[in-house]
């Protein structure tokens, strides 16, 4: 499965390592491609916190899921590129750096988008016992 990122994203994709966990490189933890074929990708972003990490699952059925943890709150911060109160937000940069690379999935995937704390995000989405494919 390719992925439309962009050239230096695809470069970057190449470099990880798929190895069961990440790649450090000098102390620092990348993103990894866990199972080397694109359908399970973890996204290193220093935003939230220094270890903050999105999940991207590619699923045949339903497409690509970005499930974002603290990196982007809700649905509302992505759309306007609104970052949460400072004292919350470790790198803001880094914040919305990661608010753009969710965008980009968007346009190139029209990635599904969990974000962390949206209650209507959540109500809109399946729930156990049902599941995506």
């Amino acid at each position: 499965m390719a992925i439309g990122l962009g050239s230096a994203t695809t470069r970057h994709n190449r470099a990880l390592s798929n190895a069961a966990g990440m790649k450090a490189t000098h102390g620092r933890v990348h993103s990894s491609d866990l199972f080397g074929d694109h359908s399970v990708y973890v996204h290193r972003t220093v935003s939230h916190t220094p270890g903050s990490q999105m999940l991207v699952v590619r699923l045949p059925k339903t497409g690509t899921v970005v499930l974002t943890s603290d990196a982007v709150y809700l649905k509302e911060n992505l759309d306007k590129n609104i970052l949460p109160s400072v004292g919350s937000v470790y790198d803001p940069v880094g914040m919305l750096d990661a608010y753009a690379w969710v965008r980009r999935l968007q346009d190139s995937e029209s990635a599904d988008v969990i974000y962390a704390h949206d209650p209507d995000v959540f109500k809109a989405h399946k729930h156990s016992p049902e599941y995506y494919e």
